[in-house]
């Protein structure tokens, strides 16, 4: 047998991957990370509780991730980021290697100059060689465990320093309290609050491990050598704020020194317990098993395309399976919103919930990519509406940081009930959506009263959002209303029904476009083209919020003065280049008033199929994945907001996108890939197949659902599940031709 046979057959063997794909190395964790994307490069386990990754020590909006494609200093590598948030926190225990000291208490290295042609990424492994102190750093996890790799040149002065105060985000949260124990030569731990941060309070534990004995410690009070002062667990750094270590090692010529680190939210105990599945200490091998775990995840869908397509594909689903967050400790528990600790009923515990963004198409992914996961991210919510009083709106390590408007655990919980997912308890779920939805909650903006008593949220005495706030709490409405009738529950079912159209209420047929409205009834003077955060519209303007009624697009036709003049102001939408006007971060990735880099867009090219039009969402859908993506690090055209921009894409790359994300149904589009296969649970596959693609043969001739002529512009669930085969035959021209009304989307 040849030799570069022998190799490829063991590469096949080590990763165990169906017909030899390695599918990590179709991901480029550097999409993103430019200027809108605020996502991290370094390493993650799917859904783990550790990302351990650089930091640069950014400040402001631009650094919400920890890291920026476009500077070139490290500061250090911590073990905990959001990705892709438009806010930032976390960043804990940040270490950073260096050699020498520049005196005898403490050597905080500061920024260390890197290249990023000496940097390398993959969801299982980061690496970037530092030139200064001359050592390459390799970092790699488990889900509840960062492991590092430093290979470091012969000195007698090799150091870690381990720094408990750093933080993403120097504009608010403090470490109020933090300690450092030295156990013994090998072992450390500690812990440390945050307070006042994004997530209210938090407390993060560790405990870390090294494969080599250090020697000598350097710290605020003192220098410290354990051959002459120290001893098992005498050395305790006291309560400060000003925790900054050193651990310092003799080294060898290219010698590595590992460091295991473990977090918890619990207790250093828990730490200690959540090491334990970190075992042994080749970094290769953890890096192999990070690597199965991610092939496990990725080689679900199995994509045929260009390789621009492929990249952005399995980039996108990496990325919307970073989060939700595993917070449960080794033993199931966990640290709840109420600040007290509990013990998961399952098991798992998930928080990093941005609900207001991945409940339109990430939480619609998992439930046909990861299904077993999903019955325990309902009973996470559902824990958390147990020690909270509501359901989560923004739940971020365990805590509720009462982020964003309306409610959206609630389209994610009645979606999981009406796809039929099991070990959900229903008559619990409605309850807690009934509580959620009709009580008051300061936190949550919130006001149900005012709502159902003016039939919209006021712009007058709302607090801004109020039109944005009508809109989405009417979509919650109908996904009450719904779970509702399926328990027979009439009067609920009629009382949420009655709301979910209150959208009607802010309709302005002056503009045709809803608008703002004051306690009396009177609309309020505004410009379409505004965005403002104390606004009536949530991080958009009049243009993108016409459209945001996902639960009953027919009755928002019939608002307009007729078909013709929806679609008209619908074509204007995507044609309008006015200059968006107002401080918005996140109004970005513009095609006319279309914003695709934020979330309420992100339904809008699929509405077409509700006008019997869908070759424009075609056109449009395409026109999107192949301008709003790229495969640079600016190559996301807003912020990924936990796995909701890559979802559309992944979805729409598929050829179908649920335009409401509760009805378990999905919008006809037009794929970007030639062909993929989908594991869909118990054995079955669902294959996707595009005759004909190309970048120029974007619309849809015919399509053909298991050998069938299909003449729908919608596909549900329920066909994807039972497995089969849906067929697209491309072409080059739009299709004009009829959609007849029995075959445009359901409501439900």
């Amino acid at each position: 047998m040849k030799k570069s046979t022998l190799l490829i057959l063991v590469y096949i063997f080590s990763f165990k991957i169906v017909l030899g794909q390695n599918y990590t190395q179709l991901v480029n964790p550097m999409i993103g990370t430019g200027a809108n994307g605020h996502v991290f490069p370094g390493a993650t386990s799917p859904f783990g509780m550790i990302q351990l990754s650089p930091d640069q020590g950014i400040k402001g909006w631009g650094g919400c991730s920890g890291y920026q494609y476009n500077q070139n200093t490290i500061v250090g590598f911590s073990h905990t980021h959001l990705s892709g948030t438009g806010v930032g926190d976390l960043g804990d225990i940040l270490m950073m290697p260096h050699v020498g000291i520049k005196s005898d208490t403490v050597f905080f290295p500061g920024k260390t100059n890197f290249t990023h042609q000496q940097e390398k990424a993959s969801p299982s492994v980061y690496e970037v060689y530092l030139p200064s102190p001359k050592i390459k750093v390799r970092l790699t996890t488990t889900p509840r465990v960062g492991i590092h790799e430093y290979t470091f040149p012969k000195s007698a002065q090799a150091m870690v320093n381990i720094n408990l105060i750093y933080k993403i985000f120097d504009d608010w949260g403090k470490i109020s309290e933090a300690q450092f124990v030295v156990e013994n030569d090998t072992t450390f731990s500690g812990y440390r609050n945050v307070n006042e941060g994004w997530a209210p309070t938090r407390r993060v534990y560790f405990v870390i491990k090294t494969n080599k004995a250090v020697k000598r410690i350097t710290s605020n009070i003192g220098n410290y050598e354990f051959n002459k002062y120290l001893s098992s667990k005498v050395f305790q750094r006291g309560r400060s704020k000003d925790s900054n270590m050193n651990l310092l090692f003799e080294t060898s010529e290219n010698e590595k020194v590992i460091l295991k680190v473990a977090i918890s939210a619990v207790s250093v105990s828990h730490a200690r317990i959540n090491i334990a599945e970190a075992k042994g200490w080749d970094f290769d091998t953890f890096v192999d098993n990070n690597n199965r775990l991610w092939n496990s995840y990725l080689s679900r869908i199995k994509v045929e395309a260009d390789p621009v397509v492929s990249q952005l594909f399995y980039t996108g689903l990496y990325h919307a399976m970073i989060q939700p967050n595993q917070m449960a400790e080794a033993d199931s528990s966990f640290f709840g919103p109420d600040y007290k600790v509990h013990k998961s009923k399952t098991g798992k515990y998930y928080s990093t919930l941005s609900l207001w963004d991945t409940y339109r198409a990430a939480h619609p992914l998992y439930t046909v990519v990861v299904p077993e996961l999903v019955p325990d991210m309902m009973n996470s919510m559902l824990q958390h509406n147990e020690h909270n009083g509501y359901l989560p709106i923004w739940a971020l390590w365990g805590t509720e940081n009462h982020c964003m408007i309306a409610n959206h655990s609630v389209p994610v919980l009645v979606d999981a009930v009406f796809k039929g997912f099991k070990n959900i308890d229903v008559e619990k779920t409605y309850d807690a959506i009934k509580k959620t939805l009709t009580l008051d909650h300061h936190g949550s903006h919130w006001n149900s009263w005012q709502y159902t008593k003016y039939g919209y949220m006021t712009a007058d005495s709302t607090g801004g959002s109020s039109v944005s706030k009508t809109l989405e709490c009417a979509f919650n409405d109908w996904c009450a209303a719904q779970l509702a009738k399926k328990l027979g529950k009439t009067d609920d079912y009629n009382y949420f029904i009655k709301r979910s159209k209150y959208f009607k209420n802010l309709f302005n047929p002056t503009y045709n476009m809803m608008w703002p409205k004051n306690t009396d009834g009177k609309w309020v003077t505004w410009d379409a083209y505004k965005t403002d955060y104390a606004g009536p519209y949530t991080e958009g303007n009049a243009w993108q919020y016409i459209w945001s009624v996902q639960h009953n697009p027919y009755d928002l036709i019939k608002l307009f003065p007729s078909h013709k003049t929806c679609v008209s102001k619908l074509d204007q939408t995507f044609s309008d280049t006015t200059k968006i006007t107002g401080g918005v971060n996140d109004v970005t990735g513009l095609i006319g008033q279309y914003a695709h880099g934020n979330e309420p867009s992100h339904h809008i090219a699929y509405f077409y199929n509700f006008l019997g039009q869908p070759w424009k969402t075609q056109k449009l859908v395409r026109q999107i994945l192949q301008t709003q993506y790229t495969t640079q690090p600016e190559g996301l055209s807003g912020n990924e907001d936990c796995g909701q921009m890559s979802a559309w894409y992944v979805l729409s790359a598929l050829g179908f996108y649920p335009y409401n994300p509760a009805n378990g149904v999905y919008i006809l589009g037009s794929p970007a890939v030639n062909k993929a296969v989908l594991q869909v649970g118990n054995g079955k596959t669902f294959s996707i197949i595009a005759h004909n693609n190309s970048p120029k043969n974007i619309y849809v001739a015919a399509t053909k659902l298991n050998g069938k002529p299909y003449l729908n512009t919608y596909i549900r669930h329920t066909d994807i599940q039972n497995g089969g085969e849906l067929t697209f035959i491309m072409t080059d021209k739009p299709v004009k031709k009829q959609t007849l009304i029995a075959n445009l989307p359901p409501l439900n």
